[in-house]
């Protein structure tokens, strides 16, 4: 799930594979050393069965005095019905890997105050019998900032808790095996990260610019300063077409009214007069006008099959009310 090149040995790459663990390399990829396994506690009833589920990796790229880190989320807890919740963080000296070490590679975990728990969405305690659908299979990134050679931050990147996006940063003792405070630096970012990097200097990859901190999302690229004491990640998608439309419903009587369902950014509704309004969360792939009452919209999500009923005497066509008509139903349309 995901490859890294540290330099402290020439060639040296790191490769996770989902549901198995971390291998390495030190020979551009000829062949390929499985790591010890990441220590995700396994179930308490089938102690044979791993927990890794997908494995995110960062490590800084001169290698020097340093850490490889990995990200997990857990595969399926048949015990807890919790899919690809948060599994960890867990750090191995880079040191341990070099020719003659007299070291064993070993994993650490890296203790953090909770806040992490959520990284990959909430998890609800309501119901024994909901399997929770997290998202650390398909939304997670993992950075490293080297700030001495004593300690590094940490930059960690999941799904949402409602709408708020989950980014999180912060130190780790390179030495030790805390990684304390983590503090939240998600406000204003689109939620479902996928991509956290700093870029190079001079396309030197051994010259990191680590002030100047890129975040990918389902909603676009974010950019910030991270010497801010308080680091604020600023929009930078103006001019980038990088929003997935999936279908547009067409008004019955008017030009001047249509809809676009998009991936992971909304329902959308025209209106010439008022321009573009949000009228739907989430992944609302389909939006179909009711011909027969155009005051109705039929919006498709994945999970939920909803409409919105429109205020005929708002001019605007402000969202009056949403409501779930029928949750995991099929929608076709022409």
């Amino acid at each position: 799930t995901r490859v890294k090149l540290a330099g402290n040995i020439q060639f040296h790459f790191f490769a996770a594979r989902m549901n198995d663990g971390v291998y390495h390399s030190t020979n551009a990829g000829q062949s390929w050393t499985r790591l010890p396994d990441v220590p995700v506690p396994r179930e308490s009833y089938n102690q044979n069965t791993s927990r890794v589920g997908r494995i995110g990796l960062a490590v800084v790229p001169d290698g020097t005095n340093g850490n490889l880190y990995a990200l997990v989320a857990k595969n399926l807890d048949k015990l807890t019905n919790d899919s690809f919740g948060f599994g960890g963080v867990y750090s191995l000296s880079l040191r341990s890997l070099e020719p003659g070490s007299l070291k064993s590679p070993s994993w650490s975990f890296l203790l953090n105050d909770g806040k992490l728990l959520n990284l990959f969405g909430e998890i609800k305690d309501t119901d024994p019998s909901y399997t929770r659908a997290l998202q650390g299979d398909y939304d997670m990134a993992i950075a490293v900032e080297r700030r001495n050679a004593d300690t590094d931050r940490l930059y960690l990147g999941g799904s949402a808790v409602g709408i708020v996006s989950q980014l999180y940063r912060g130190v780790m003792d390179v030495a030790g095996g805390q990684l304390i405070p983590v503090e939240y630096i998600g406000s204003g970012v689109h939620p479902d990260i996928h991509a956290i990097t700093f870029p190079y200097k001079n396309d030197d990859i051994f010259d990191v610019d680590y002030q100047n901190i890129w975040v990918g999302t389902d909603g676009g690229v974010y950019q910030g300063d991270t010497t801010l004491t308080t680091i604020s990640l600023q929009s930078q998608n103006i001019g980038l077409s990088n929003m997935l439309l999936e279908k547009l419903g067409q008004h019955p009587t008017s030009s001047d009214i249509l809809t676009a369902g998009s991936q992971d950014s909304g329902g959308l509704y025209l209106n010439k007069i008022s321009g573009w309004e949000l009228k739907a969360g989430g992944d609302t792939g389909v939006g179909i006008i009711n011909w027969n009452n155009p005051e109705e919209i039929f919006w498709s999500h994945p999970l939920a099959f909803g409409n919105t009923w429109i205020n005929p005497q708002n001019p605007d066509g402000h969202l009056d009310r949403y409501e779930t008509v029928m949750k995991f139903a099929p929608f076709v349309t022409p």
